[in-house]
């Protein structure tokens, strides 16, 4: 998918998960982690060949959706005053989640257990 769409399925996916005073903040982050597993992207400026090889693998792998959630809820939590860091987490985790859902039905497909597969 291209990142038009996974920016709109991010959009869409926080309006049902928006709350109170921080909603904009939400969607916002939410956006962010439905583009961050994209990031996987820059192998093609050290490397075209690792770039190749490594298309689609830590990045969308349910390890992959773990440890960036949880370093992008690490980095974001002072913009959440009062929000606890697994909750952010868990939108992270939803984001990059629906991202990888995404780009499943995509004929490329993802290393969704990576390194396990």
């Amino acid at each position: 998918m291209d990142p038009a769409t996974h920016t709109l399925y991010g959009a869409t996916a926080s309006a049902v998960l928006q709350g109170g005073r921080n909603r904009m903040r939400i969607a916002a982050l939410v956006v962010l982690a439905s583009l961050l597993p994209d990031i996987d992207i820059l192998w093609a400026f050290s490397d075209p060949i690792s770039a190749v090889l490594n298309r689609r693998m830590f990045t969308h792998s349910i390890l992959g959706i773990m440890a960036i959630s949880g370093v992008l809820a690490f980095l974001v939590r002072k913009l959440f005053p009062g929000t606890s860091w697994l909750a952010l987490a868990s939108l992270c985790a939803s984001g990059m989640a629906l991202h990888v859902l995404l780009d499943l039905i995509n004929a490329y497909g993802v290393g969704l257990f990576y390194p396990l597969s």
